[in-house]
């Protein structure tokens, strides 16, 4: 997720956690300086959160899998701004073709960046 200030989906992320499920992120580096962005917050939780490694560039996507089974993905940056006030789209996915796609290239990403885990 290019960006995560939204409190309650934070808490959401982190209650999963809490929950036994286990989760992962991936966010830009330069937004964890960003005003409330609660990636910190999420990796004191003990969720592993990594970065990408290249300040010149972003890692500017937006999905979600869940369970290996649901995508979510679109404009849709998990920040307050976006659920409050701008224009944005999320689509929700359930079949397996895309979901295995989206899981690939999380994967693919989580390899590349590992090395710039966030330590709680």
């Amino acid at each position: 997720m290019f960006n995560i200030t939204n409190d309650d989906l934070a808490n959401a992320i982190i209650n999963r956690h809490r929950a036994g499920v286990k989760v992962r992120v991936i966010s830009d580096d330069d937004q964890m300086n960003g005003k409330g962005n609660d990636c910190e917050r999420i990796a004191q939780a003990g969720i592993e959160v990594i970065t990408d490694d290249n300040p010149k560039f972003h890692m500017h996507d937006k999905f979600c899998v869940i369970d290996n089974h649901i995508l979510l993905t679109g404009s849709f940056n998990w920040t307050f701004q976006a659920g409050a006030h701008n224009q944005e789209n999320v689509a929700i996915i359930d079949h397996p073709f895309y979901t295995a796609k989206y899981m690939e290239e999380f994967n693919k990403l989580w390899k590349q960046f590992y090395y710039k885990k966030l330590t709680p």
